[in-house]
């Protein structure tokens, strides 16, 4: 009988080992999930500043809080990439005011693989694309901004402007030698709040 209540004794120790290591594999999720809020919390912090930034007129400042944001969401693991998308959207704004026109284009790119629903992202992108003379890819941005709202005179607007550009240099390309580009298109809204 004394091996019976042996195996008992090491299936029990067994279970209790498990259960052990149950709790602290729940524990170690709890902390992690806990360390996400608090990136998710600092983002958020990140965009209040951002947006705090834009106001005073300084968009050097916004851009710095929008990127910190930007690494506390990928950080953060957030499973809502239309936080991260917004920042990328509001930090191509400042880009745009800044006159950045690659790098505001860069980050519109990045904004719309995340939140492809965003209007003014795609106009956004249309009016960089415009002022770096790529008339084809502003072209393309703008209408679909248009497809997410066709009534957008903003949109329209620069869509003219493009398409205006385009038949001057006989349909060609400013990028590829069709010309220079066109004046600014309407000015991007303000970063969302």
């Amino acid at each position: 009988m004394g091996g019976g209540a042996s195996k008992k004794a090491a299936a029990k120790k067994a279970y209790e080992e498990k259960e052990k290591e149950k709790v602290a594999e729940k524990e170690k999720e709890e902390v992690a999930a806990g360390a996400r809020r608090r990136s998710s919390l600092m983002a958020a912090q990140k965009k209040l500043s951002a947006t705090s930034a834009m106001e005073d007129g300084d968009p050097n400042k916004a851009i710095e809080h929008y990127t910190e944001a930007i690494k506390l969401s990928t950080a953060a693991g957030d499973e809502d990439d239309s936080s991260r998308g917004i920042y990328f959207a509001n930090r191509a704004q400042c880009y745009y005011q800044l006159e950045n026109w690659t790098k505001a284009a860069d980050d519109c790119e990045a904004a719309i693989k995340l939140t492809p629903f965003l209007m003014r992202v795609w106009r956004l992108l249309g009016q960089a694309r415009f002022r770096l003379g790529e008339l084809p890819a502003a072209k393309q941005a703008l209408e679909n901004a248009l497809k997410f709202d066709d009534s957008d005179a903003e949109s329209k607007t620069s869509l003219a402007e493009v398409l205006e550009a385009i038949a001057a240099n006989g349909g060609g390309d400013a990028a590829n030698g069709g010309g220079d580009a066109a004046e600014t298109p309407a000015a991007a809204e303000a970063p969302e709040t």
